[in-house]
């Protein structure tokens, strides 16, 4: 059945087996599409990183195949043509350049769609038209004219000598010791390879767009590595009953405990009150060891939560002629996942918000004496008690005179009020307010911290804004671990 004569999804399977099979199917696809995204973000800054290519090339494939199974066509339509384009670049017959890396993206952005449709069963919002034109433009992209490199080895002789060049340089000339470093990373971007081991030491220039440096271990899941352990998928809904009925068995140990009492007041019942209260310490620690083996099945990593953040200043970089390096930091911290979903939103608001109006354009950045890049920080760390994400940049910093004026007008503030870091925080997260001058794409409405407002709210958090003027803000939002489940 072809989806075209559908309003919504290709193939509905009523039978229980097939719907297991079918959200399995879901859960791993979106998961896979989120890492390619992540993925593309880091390649345009790697375009000859074949190990990077290659994990973006193996999800989309297994997609491709999978969704031939279920007869979701238009997305194996267009997962084809991005596995296509995946392959040129794989077999470097393509180079992964700004505007390949877009198209890239904008189709891994309609098969999550097409995905979301089908799990929620909504009509298509990407009609035929749409997606004729998008796989156009990828078969378009795919026809890029083929650079063919010099040998490998003349390429190695020309980095040495350009290295020793270099070292030998006066280093007070920075002028020219940076237009040196420019060439230096030209030239190895472009050059094979093999051309341009990883332990020669090369200076760092980020081109417009959104850099991204995380820590080794978030490439090394989608690489070639053997697996010493098996996983299996689990429904949240599966884990919370069950934790359900294990906190029913902590109310039958209460029970207990309290006829041990009895049996303990009870004269000639002393041998057999040991017997049981002996068994009920063995009951209440087999409880609890149930109660947190399970608690641990209910956690994600959290680059669940920060993967998104490469993707969202990139955008908002290219948009607004911006040159932006995203920094991730605790990806390997583990999180409940409801609190992972809790903040996805938030988190992605504070983002774009750092993106949007925190980083200032190139020229007015090296203006004020600062680099032409401008960097955000999304890490998450953890306390005894707390999860703590923050998202910081080195940008503007927040505008206070125009937060205090807008406050007063709003009454939200007296007239002459001091405008603490902490009644700023308050004010700024109130719904509706803003101090955009007009709407973009992405602000100006007055939503994004009162959406981060509502959510710590929601789970008993706690929200600490810091901002320097002309250094940057930090926003540090404060979750208890603990949210109520079990």
């Amino acid at each position: 059945m072809s989806d075209e004569s559908t309003s919504g999804t290709d193939y509905l399977p009523s039978d229980g087996g097939d719907q297991d099979l079918l959200r399995e199917f879901l859960d791993e696809a979106m998961e896979g599409m989120e890492s390619v995204s992540r993925l593309l973000v880091m390649l345009e800054q790697k375009p000859n990183d074949l190990v990077l290519i290659n994990a973006i090339f193996r999800p989309v494939h297994s997609i491709k195949g999978l969704t031939s199974f279920f007869r979701f066509d238009r997305i194996q339509k267009l997962a084809h043509e991005l596995e296509s384009l995946l392959d040129l670049l794989r077999k470097e017959r393509l180079r992964a350049s700004t505007a390949v890396i877009q198209i890239l993206l904008e189709c891994v952005d309609a098969v999550k769609t097409m995905l979301v449709e089908i799990r929620t069963q909504q009509p298509p919002r990407l009609d035929k038209a749409a997606l004729e034109a998008l796989m156009s433009r990828a078969r378009l992209a795919s026809q890029a004219p083929v650079v063919t490199l010099p040998d490998v080895h003349l390429w190695i002789d020309l980095i040495d000598k350009l290295d020793r060049i270099y070292h030998r340089l006066p280093q007070k000339d920075r002028r020219l010791l940076t237009g040196i470093e420019k060439v230096f990373v030209a030239i190895r971007a472009l050059a094979p390879q093999t051309a341009t081991p990883e332990a020669r030491p090369v200076p760092v220039f980020a081109p417009s767009g959104a850099a991204v440096t995380s820590r080794p271990e978030a490439l090394a899941s989608d690489a070639d590595v053997k697996v010493e352990h098996k996983t299996m998928r689990v429904s949240e809904e599966a884990v919370d009953v069950v934790l359900g009925q294990v906190g029913q068995l902590k109310a039958v140990g209460e029970m207990y405990q309290r006829l041990e009492q009895r049996l303990m007041a009870r004269e000639h019942c002393g041998d057999i009150a040991l017997d049981f209260s002996h068994v009920n310490e063995v009951f209440a620690q087999v409880s609890a060891s149930l109660q947190a083996s399970l608690h641990i099945l209910r956690k994600v990593p959290v680059l669940y939560l920060l993967q998104k953040a490469p993707r969202l200043a990139r955008d908002i970089a290219i948009r607004e002629n911006k040159e932006i390096g995203v920094e991730l930091q605790g990806q390997t911290l583990e999180v409940d996942k409801s609190l992972a979903d809790r903040f996805d939103a938030p988190l992605a608001h504070l983002v774009r918000n750092a993106a949007d109006h925190g980083i200032e354009r190139p020229d007015l950045r090296q203006a004020e004496g600062k680099s032409r890049q401008g960097t955000i920080w999304v890490t998450a760390e953890e306390t005894e008690t707390h999860i703590v994400l923050t998202v910081r940049d080195d940008g503007r910093g927040l505008d206070r005179e125009a937060i205090q004026k807008k406050a007063e007008t709003m009454g939200l503030i007296l007239p002459g009020q001091v405008l603490s870091d902490s009644v700023m925080a308050d004010v700024i997260c109130r719904p509706g307010f803003t101090t955009a001058a007009g709407l973009t794409e992405v602000s100006g409405r007055g939503v994004g911290l009162d959406v981060v407002h509502r959510a710590l709210a929601e789970t008993g958090g706690s929200l600490q804004v810091q901002s320097v003027p002309g250094k940057g803000c930090a926003f540090r939002l404060h979750v208890p671990k603990t949210q109520g489940k079990g």
